[in-house]
């Protein structure tokens, strides 16, 4: 019998590299997004937003008054953000800087983008802020992806409603879409959070990847930083970029791109979370 060829040698070695790492690596990744920052919070909530482990990534509202700062800051510190878009929601009228209504002209969007990257150079994509009405709304979605197809940055679903088109819509027009599994906080009390936690590491554990959205409050931020402590070795928090911009997507893992079932704290369509929070001005 002979011997394998180098190539063939390489190409085997190469192989159990691969699975030696694949089985030393946690068995459940966590990519955790903290939304809706960039409002003046006072600085002690800032600081515990930043104490974070640097995995957790910063999602900003380009028109909170401390947009620009918040995303200077995240790129000095070497933490991944992304720019919160506020899209219109299913009900209520509330409007906002950088708000896009359905009936939102190519133009319009494109000038608003402009304007978004100006404030956020370093942003590594976006996700929606609320938008239940426009993640439904198809004409609106496939005029944001001509405005957004542009910027080859990719878009994650913040999943507000379980009939969103998001993904369907953007993959259309060739934009790298990801969606939110679950809201750690839609729900502000810590029995709520804690069970939400735990229904976090379960999916985790069963899907190997999870996408998870929470905010800058007081409540959220205590009981992140102590999950956080006692994270199970066997989940792995893990940064935004290596996930929604893979250098190989074959890392990323194809569970991070599908939803796992909504979580029973809300059964949508509603908009997730409440509008108002106490980081606002």
């Amino acid at each position: 019998m002979s011997l394998p060829s180098a190539r063939l040698r390489a190409t085997l070695l190469l192989l159990l590299i691969c699975a030696a790492s694949t089985t030393a690596r946690a068995a459940g990744r966590i990519l955790l997004i903290l939304d809706d920052m960039g409002h003046a919070q006072g600085k002690a909530l800032t600081e515990a937003c930043f104490h974070l482990p640097n995995e957790v990534a910063f999602s900003i509202l380009p028109g909170a008054s401390r947009a620009s700062w918040v995303g200077r800051r995240c790129v000095r510190e070497g933490r991944d953000h992304l720019a919160h878009l506020p899209w219109e929601p299913l009900q209520g009228e509330r409007r906002e800087p950088f708000f896009m209504e359905r009936s939102a002209s190519l133009g319009h969007m494109r000038q608003q983008l402009e304007r978004v990257r100006r404030i956020l150079p370093g942003m590594l994509g976006a996700n929606n802020h609320q938008g239940s009405r426009a993640s439904m709304d198809t004409l609106f979605l496939d005029t944001f992806a001509q405005a957004w197809a542009p910027l080859g940055l990719p878009f994650l679903d913040s999943r507000s409603t379980a009939d969103s088109r998001i993904p369907q819509r953007l993959e259309a027009a060739g934009i790298p879409v990801w969606e939110n599994h679950l809201f750690l906080d839609h729900v502000d009390t810590d029995e709520a959070i804690a069970a939400e936690l735990v229904r976090l590491e379960g999916w985790a554990r069963e899907r190997d990847g999870v996408i998870a959205i929470a905010h800058p409050r007081p409540r959220s931020l205590r009981l992140l930083q102590n999950w956080l402590k006692h994270l199970p070795a066997d989940l792995e928090l893990v940064a935004a970029h290596k996930v929604l911009r893979p250098a190989d997507p074959w890392l990323a893992g194809g569970s991070f791109r599908r939803p796992a079932p909504l979580s029973r704290a809300w059964a949508g369509p509603v908009e997730a979370p409440a509008a108002h929070s106490p980081m606002e001005d």
